[in-house]
């Protein structure tokens, strides 16, 4: 999987997915090529460095909860990830 940053009006607004791999945990957990992921647990993801945090953390995370755009449309996934 690949991740741009994605602009709204000149801001950074999130980042965009590509090449998810069918099969993989980011296709289990249901997001799709171009979807843009504005927001994790309740913060807006808008520099690199709270992206790069967030993704090192995931291994010792309980529950996970994304906001997501997908085609203009804002949606939110919950997961509680268990077996920790």
């Amino acid at each position: 999987m690949g991740t741009l940053p994605n602009f709204e009006n000149g801001l950074p607004a999130g980042y965009k997915l590509f090449q998810i791999v069918p099969g993989s945990i980011y296709d289990k957990l249901g997001l799709k090529n171009g979807d843009t992921i504005v927001g994790l647990n309740g913060e807006q993801v808008n520099d690199i460095q709270k992206a790069l945090d967030f993704m090192n953390g995931l291994k010792t995370m309980n529950h996970l909860e994304l906001k997501v755009k997908r085609e203009g449309k804002a949606m939110d996934f919950s997961y509680d990830i268990l077996g920790r």
